[in-house]
């Protein structure tokens, strides 16, 4: 046959893309599952992490809880402040306390918050401690813990040794840092 010639196809793989390529709205796709640190994600991939990320923003949560008025306390640990506290997913939580204290004259006293589930007991505390007389201080204190989806109460407490009276300020803040890892 003269004057025919033979149409061949080029393969992809010998393809030498050498300019950026303006796809003009058209798409690329059935994307095979991404293997290297560059190649591309598809859709679904993309959209299951937002999901996560949108999640973990969700149950991610700094509670801050403020005295409102003076508290005083004396004796062994006594019962200040408490309440419930909802963990959705498995998460670390981190209680602090940022606390305003008011000694008189003691040597030692103490200020500890602690989160505790029924039947399970304490399972994370923050506390802190001062050994100094008669100056108001501002202290804080951190401790850390993972734990299951459920309900939990803190509880804060305060310590001085009898006779003294030791006074938690007003705007003392205390309360939880809650990373979830499990969602």
């Amino acid at each position: 046959m003269v004057g025919v010639t033979a149409f061949v196809v080029p393969r992809l793989s010998r393809l030498i893309i050498d300019v950026d390529k303006d796809w003009a709205g058209k798409r690329i796709v059935n994307l095979g599952a991404p293997q290297g640190a560059n190649d591309a994600a598809r859709k679904a991939d993309v959209d299951s992490v937002n999901s996560r990320v949108e999640k973990f923003k969700a149950n991610l949560k700094w509670q801050v809880y403020t005295a409102t008025s003076d508290v005083n306390f004396a004796g062994d640990w006594t019962l200040l402040l408490y309440g419930d506290v909802t963990f959705n997913v498995k998460s670390i939580v981190i209680p602090f306390i940022s606390a305003i204290v008011l000694p008189p004259y003691t040597d030692n006293y103490g200020v500890a918050l602690q989160i505790e589930r029924a039947n399970y007991g304490v399972v994370a505390r923050a506390g802190l401690s001062q050994m100094l007389r008669g100056y108001e201080y501002y202290l804080s204190g951190a401790g850390l813990d993972t734990v299951d989806p459920g309900t939990y109460r803190y509880s804060l407490y305060g310590r001085a040794f009898y006779p003294d009276t030791v006074t938690l300020r007003a705007g003392s803040q205390f309360g939880l840092i809650i990373i979830p890892i499990d969602f």
